[in-house]
């Protein structure tokens, strides 16, 4: 049964889904020494791009909001872009980025950001007095979005023009996001068909919650039988290993305390590669769906995850 389209929905919305691949079809053209996807003969996947920017976007909130501090990397870009000054303007967003455990892999939003007149600082910094206490204690720390929250927020809270925007975790990001499984249940409704399984990246939430959510209420409707399963970092296991509490969102100790699945606020992930947003906590909303046994969740080694995506890259064609 297909789902029901959204009324809401409007004809022009831009689609993320990039592709719906029949597996028989583009493995049969393969020899034997080809690596195949495992997911059954007849089986299809439809594949959600990031590459157009399906990462929590904090474009419009900070149209108005001048200068920002931002802990995560494509939001912080987003902030950036979203809160660029006009021409003949002398400010220009400032952003804490988490890039100094992969510089290599941030340089692209470091160098992007700048185009669009950020000033972008690895995290943790000597910038603030949350940085400079961390930087004491591990001069060789290498940051985490805890602690690049930690610093945002104390910039934001003693600048007046400033304002703090958060890109992932909290709930009206993740509503924000849901655009993102809204239009995937479009591309479904299209195709005449629905998943079997609905699967997705998990660090902070947004993303899985943009993605998932909307799925999760049409299961919740019994329009649809569905598993619905995150997937973590095993360096940064918050919901397969996490305690359920309330915990600080940031490393500090500064942000209201919030009742997530969390490894403390004062952990910090290993500087791996695979690790998403490297974060010690989990949206609240994700926790309690979690709680609910309403999803499953499991951790993959960074290792695992690379071979996936060779063997997807070498099977679909997409990298």
């Amino acid at each position: 049964m297909a789902l029901p389209r959204p009324a809401e929905m409007i004809e022009d919305q831009p689609v993320h889904l990039v592709g719906s691949f029949e597996v028989e079809e583009v493995t049969g053209a393969l020899d034997d020494d080809h690596l195949r996807l495992g997911v059954g003969e007849g089986g299809q996947d439809l594949v959600g791009g990031e590459d157009v920017g399906t990462h929590a976007s904090v474009v419009s909130p900070v149209q108005v909001q001048g200068r920002l501090g931002d802990g995560a990397g494509p939001g912080g870009f987003d902030g950036v872009v979203g809160g660029a000054p006009g021409p003949g303007a002398d400010r220009r967003p400032v952003v804490g980025d988490r890039c100094r455990q992969v510089p290599a892999a941030a340089q692209g939003r470091l160098d992007a950001g700048e185009v669009f007149g950020g000033v972008v600082h690895p995290s943790p910094s000597d910038l603030t007095e949350a940085g400079r206490k961390i930087l004491a204690d591990d001069p060789d720390s290498p940051g985490s979005l805890g602690i690049a929250i930690s610093e945002a927020v104390e910039i934001a809270a003693q600048n007046d023009d400033t304002r703090y925007a958060l890109g992932s975790v909290l709930n009206h990001v993740l509503l924000h996001q849901t655009v993102i499984g809204e239009e995937a249940i479009t591309q479904m409704a299209m195709a005449g068909d629905t998943p079997d399984l609905v699967v997705g990246c998990v660090g902070g939430g947004s993303n899985f919650g943009g993605l998932a959510f909307p799925f999760l209420r049409e299961k919740l409707k019994g329009n649809l039988d569905c598993e619905i399963r995150a997937v973590e970092p095993a360096a940064c296991p918050t919901l397969t290993r996490g305690i359920y509490t309330y915990d600080f969102g940031d490393t500090a100790g500064m942000t209201p305390l919030l009742k997530m699945h969390t490894l403390g606020h004062d952990f910090v992930p290993d500087p791996i590669h695979a690790g998403g947003l490297r974060y010690h906590g989990m949206s609240p909303l994700i926790s309690h769906v979690y709680e609910l046994g309403l999803m499953t969740a499991e951790a993959r080694q960074q290792s695992e995850c690379f071979a996936a995506g060779v063997q997807f890259a070498r099977t679909e064609g997409i990298v």
